[in-house]
């Protein structure tokens, strides 16, 4: 499974507990920076260090309010971000995503937020949504925009109950196909391709 560079709204701490839950990551191996404290130099200090080995199997690195990195610093990240170091996960946390650099947004896979208040029957029932069956029946993009967020969000409750690679990678055909949607791909094209990769999943 590649590693990604993530862009999330979530505070530092859930992030880590996300990622120790769902790979792994060994308290040693968390690194959490404050980009107001941030200087160029240190950037790239920090990207050099990103580098080595982690203690563990895997490194976290969380750039917090990452919005408030000048557009030199952005500039800088950017190698890491389409290509990060093996073995390591990069998050940059931003409270207001939209003031990154669209250079740098485009290459971030957003992680959203954990659904908190989410009961059974806004999850389609849990257990008994299906989401194949509900996508056939789908008339407009619309409906399979919903069955989507629906689907996302059951993902997101099975994956912090019990942590798997099948969910995190169902989880993330899911999103690929919400940003299909929002970019206004043919819906039905869509159905298909999600459905041809989920089997596979």
């Amino acid at each position: 499974m590649a590693y990604l560079a993530y862009l999330t709204t979530r505070p530092s701490e859930e992030i880590v507990e996300f990622f120790k839950t769902r790979e792994g990551v060994a308290s040693a191996d968390c690194l959490i920076v404050a980009s107001a404290e941030l200087k160029l130099e240190l950037l790239r200090q920090l990207i050099s260090s990103l580098q080595l080995s982690p203690l563990g199997q895997k490194r976290l690195a969380v750039i917090e309010q990452a919005e408030l990195l000048t557009e030199a610093m952005q500039n800088t990240l950017l190698k890491t971000i389409e290509e990060p170091p093996a073995r390591l996960i990069l998050v940059l946390q931003a409270s207001a995503p939209e003031k990154l650099l669209p250079t740098v947004r485009s290459r971030l896979h957003f992680l959203e937020e954990r659904p908190k208040h989410a009961q059974p029957a806004d999850l389609a029932d849990s257990a008994d949504f299906d989401l194949a069956e509900r996508l056939a029946k789908a008339e407009n993009r619309d409906e399979v925009a919903q069955l989507v967020n629906q689907a996302i969000e059951l993902r997101y409750q099975q994956l912090f109950e019990r942590p798997s690679k099948q969910l995190t990678e169902e989880l993330e055909l899911l999103q690929r196909a919400q940003t299909k949607l929002k970019l206004r791909a043919n819906y039905k094209l869509v159905i298909d391709w999600l459905l041809l990769r989920l089997a596979g999943s």
